[in-house]
């Protein structure tokens, strides 16, 4: 069995500031619900990164 993908959860109280960031890195937003946005690269899908500010489901925000 191989690694096909990671990608990190980010606790971050932050959100636009973390996606300007991460966009000039080449990252682009795919995802933003508010409380979580997940940011990947266009040239490879399996690149990504998730934000959070809180998790709606949990006690703690997982990292």
């Amino acid at each position: 069995m191989s690694i096909r993908r990671a990608m990190p959860d980010v606790r971050s109280e932050a959100m636009e500031e973390s996606r300007d960031f991460y966009g000039l890195l080449g990252f682009e937003e795919v995802m933003n619900l508010g409380w979580v946005m997940t940011l990947g690269s266009p040239s490879n899908p399996t690149a990504q990164v998730t934000f959070m500010t809180h998790d709606a489901t949990a006690p703690v925000v997982p990292d």
